[in-house]
């Protein structure tokens, strides 16, 4: 069976018609868990002996660890700011919501919406706070790799991209990032679990920060108790964020350019944010100036902290870029490959459920017969 699957999708080969996601989403749902779990161990032996671009980029990832490319921590729950230790003037203990609370899923829905929504569930994350890779669900849900592999996704790229994005960080701002990495909490002392102050601060909304998490972050970065005093008058409330925004800004360019290439290096077309949407093209040539090898780039990793510094970094790669005559075929070429790639992936799964029957029409349930009028015909 294994050579079937192997012959039917040969490497460079693209399935584009077949049944449906809803199809197949169907038939899955029909597999019991035994079933389940022989086809994701089936799907993962397919892909695994596939010699594709995306396969060698998370090989290369995953040949760089000193250790077991699954060592790392579960994620902990993201603290949340002392009040009476930041604002003993106003002690308004913060108290966490429920998962399921309705309130929470509300604030979520309201902070995260102008952030695209990825399209893999991913089971790994990258602590910037910490520098390590956290695991933030579980790897070998067999319901959580089949919708992945169906949008085209290869099980453990979301750990490939949580390693790759470590590896794009220097580690200058650990100290602003676990500040930043507190909980988001209204006046009334609500803290909101699965939002940070990061978060907070990347919505784009207009928010009044309590003074429990603004000083907070003052008091932990520069141990300044002083100049701004709970509660903040209202003359300096401008100068304090102004403050938290000298810190908030670098981490932000450093996040947002580092996960944007994170994904471009898997991903043909991924969701990205930040207005990185708008530059997948230029980011595949930046991975094809630099031969896909993340040392390189981190090698001339910008100054985030300066303005000038950053806008010359992406010049400087523009310039590399345009240097190349060839060099925008060749990121154009890079990214279809993986596009391609992603239809793959998505096609061994298929192959697979077909070749297990999964995707057969149910058969119809018996007729009892013996449930008849009774009658002689």
């Amino acid at each position: 069976m294994m050579s079937w699957i192997a012959c039917v999708l040969a490497p460079g080969a693209v399935a584009q018609d077949g049944p449906t996601d809803a199809d197949v989403t169907r038939a899955w749902q029909r597999m019991s868990a035994d079933q389940k779990g022989e086809a994701i161990a089936w799907f993962q032996a397919e892909i695994d002996r596939r010699e594709s671009f995306q396969n060698q980029l998370m090989r290369h990832v995953f040949f760089s660890l000193p250790h077991g490319r699954r060592r790392w921590p579960k994620q902990t729950p993201a603290p949340v700011f002392d009040a009476a230790k930041h604002c003993p003037a106003q002690p308004i203990a913060r108290k966490k919501l429920e998962e399921s609370s309705s309130a929470l899923a509300r604030e979520r829905k309201t902070m995260m919406a102008n952030i695209p929504e990825r399209r893999i569930d991913s089971a790994w994350d990258y602590d910037w706070a910490l520098g390590t890779v956290v695991q933030t669900g579980d790897p070998d849900d067999p319901d959580r790799i089949f919708a992945n592999a169906l949008k085209g996704a290869p099980p453990e790229l979301d750990l490939a991209e949580a390693i790759l994005t470590g590896m794009l960080d220097d580690g200058k701002q650990r100290e602003v990032h676990a500040a930043f990495g507190h909980l988001y909490a209204d006046r009334n002392g609500t803290a909101y679990p699965g939002i940070t102050l990061y978060d907070a601060w990347c919505s784009g909304r207009d928010l009044e920060m309590p003074d429990v998490e603004c000083l907070g972050i003052v008091h932990t970065l520069a141990d300044d108790w002083k100049t701004w005093v709970a509660p903040v008058a209202e003359r300096k409330q401008d100068s304090l964020y102004e403050r938290l925004g000298e810190w908030f800004t670098p981490i932000q360019r450093q996040r947002a350019l580092a996960t944007a290439l994170t994904r471009t290096y898997f991903q043909g077309d991924p969701v990205l944010r930040d207005g990185y949407d708008q530059s997948i093209g230029r980011l595949h040539g930046i991975w094809e100036a630099h031969v896909s090898d993340p040392p390189r780039v981190l090698g001339g990793w910008p100054n985030t902290s300066k303005v000038k510094d950053w806008e010359r970094w992406f010049t400087d790669q523009d310039k590399l870029l345009k240097r190349d005559k060839d060099m925008a075929s060749r990121a154009a070429g890079r990214q279809a490959t993986l596009l391609r790639e992603a239809v793959e992936v998505r096609a061994v799964l298929i192959a697979v459920l077909k070749e297990m029957g999964a995707l057969d029409p149910p058969k119809p349930a018996p007729v009892d017969d013996t449930t008849g009028s009774g009658g002689k015909h």
